[in-house]
């Protein structure tokens, strides 16, 4: 702020008020003492002059003292000064440039320090306290044990994933705490609570747990071994072609899905031996679908939990079982093949063939070994086999549906009912069961060349034999009549 006369003559004012309060009053000469006399009525009291005096005075008095000092001016009668002599200032207020209070120091560095130390080691014990308490809550939640759980450990999971697939299943509550309590480090037991290092065996599979668990039961119940896994069955019946297999299957487990089953078909990833070098001329038939037809015996299967989606498995199980089953009927006949299939040259594959026609128009067992002679017979004679199943199979027309003309004109090589079409169909046209395969691998002794649905000896399904037209035709009659021809 700029200094201006009157702030000027103010400031030498209120330095001298300083310096009477500091030093004292200076010398005045002796004066009268004032008269006390009462004032009569008529006179009015003189203007006083006002004295200097300090009523009341901070003034600096050391380190530490308050900064700020005021002197103040009283008035005094103007009769003990002269009028020439009197100083008369105005109301200074001197301001002591030190704004600031300083407090005293009352303790030196040791002392400090101490506090200091002391009020962390308090902290520091509440902190490691709490600390303390919440990891124990962690190993051994004082909560109860929550609703029961299914726990999954898969094949190749790591100590890692499963603590953090547990804490997702609200298992545990830490995963980190848990794996270093299972570790148990030296450094850390007094905090965990253990005394030595888990030993985990976890099995891959399903095990049941609950929620919020203690650590060391979590690790008894895997150790433990997961739970067996539950099998169910699966039946597929005799007759079937790997399209309807395929469809039961998926029907009976929904977690089984049919465009996998067609791509493991298609890929050919399971094997048969069965399936040989011959194939490849089969493969290029008109109306050829699948390697596998007719190789997937029929059968009910056990399906484990673990398998129940893997389509890959079944069908595996399937064609194998297939093998089993055709080295058992294979060795009840002698370990040898008919001799019309020697004569034949025949192949194993063959007999599958022939088996597959057998199980396709046989209604009763007894029928299966003289159906399995005429279907040989004809082979051997070079005529065409004329079984309708196989027509049925090559326009895909589900058994009992009625054929027309145009089907049994049909030249597909499957269509044994077209003249033209002499000799076996190129796959067989579904899965043969045990006993079919046993009657083509021993076909019962005659000279039959027709069969025909009538019932025959009041047994339903049954089929009449006929080795001449003449008893085809007296056959076909009783068919006709019955509403089955």
């Amino acid at each position: 702020m700029p200094e201006t006369p009157e702030s000027s003559e103010r400031l030498e004012r209120g330095e001298l008020v300083t310096r009477h309060l500091l030093d004292g009053p200076e010398e005045t000469p002796d004066l009268p003492e004032p008269r006390n006399r009462p004032l009569e009525s008529s006179e009015s009291p003189q203007t006083s002059e006002p004295s200097i005096a300090a009523s009341e005075s901070h003034i600096p008095t050391g380190y530490g003292a308050a900064s700020n000092a005021v002197a103040t001016i009283e008035e005094r009668p103007s009769d003990l000064l002269p009028a020439s002599q009197a100083v008369v200032p105005p109301l200074v207020e001197y301001v002591d440039p030190r704004d600031y209070v300083r407090w005293p120091r009352r303790s030196g560095p040791l002392r400090r320090f101490l506090i200091v130390a002391v009020v962390l080691l308090v902290v520091g014990v509440y902190g490691a306290g709490k600390v303390d308490t919440w990891v124990a809550d962690q190993i051994e939640p004082t909560v109860a044990v929550g609703p029961q759980v299914e726990f999954l450990i898969s094949d190749g999971e790591g100590t890692n994933t499963t603590a953090q697939n547990l804490t997702s299943a609200d298992v545990i509550s830490n995963s980190t705490i848990f794996r270093y309590w299972l570790r148990c480090p030296s450094t850390a037991k007094r905090l965990l609570n253990c005394d030595e290092e888990q030993e985990v065996a976890w099995q891959a599979g399903k095990y049941l747990l609950n929620t919020d668990m203690a650590f060391q039961t979590v690790v008894d119940t895997l150790n433990a071994g997961s739970i067996p896994p539950e099998d169910f069955s699966v039946t597929v019946p005799e007759g079937l072609t790997v399209d309807q297999i395929v469809d039961r299957l998926v029907a009976e487990n929904p977690e089984f899905r049919r465009e996998d089953f067609h791509l493991q078909l298609d890929r050919q990833r399971f094997e048969s031996r069965f399936i040989g070098i011959d194939m490849l001329t089969r493969l290029k038939a008109d109306g050829f679908r699948t390697p596998f037809e007719g190789l997937l015996f029929p059968s009910t299967y056990q399906v484990s939990e673990d398998n129940a989606g893997n389509e890959l498995s079944i069908l595996q199980t399937m064609a194998r079982e297939m093998e089993i089953r055709y080295e058992a009927a294979f060795a009840s006949t002698g370990a040898a093949l008919p001799d019309a299939a020697g004569e034949l040259l025949l192949s194993d594959y063959d007999i599958i063939i022939i088996a597959s026609l057998i199980e396709e128009e046989a209604l009763v067992d007894g029928d299966r070994p003289k159906i399995a002679r005429v279907i040989y017979n004809r082979l051997l004679s070079g005529s065409s086999l004329g079984i309708d199943a196989t027509t049925r199979y090559a326009v895909e027309k589900r058994p009992g549906e009625p054929l027309l003309q145009s089907d049994l004109d049909d030249p597909s090589p499957y269509n044994t009912r077209f003249v033209e079409n002499v000799g076996l169909p190129p796959t067989p046209i579904s899965a043969p069961g045990q006993k079919s395969i046993e009657a083509a691998l021993s076909p019962e002794e005659g000279d039959w060349f027709f069969y025909v649905l009538t019932d025959e000896g009041g047994v339903a399904g049954a089929h009449t034999f006929a080795t001449t037209n003449a008893e085809f035709s007296a056959a076909k009659a009783i068919c006709q009549e019955k509403g089955y021809c």
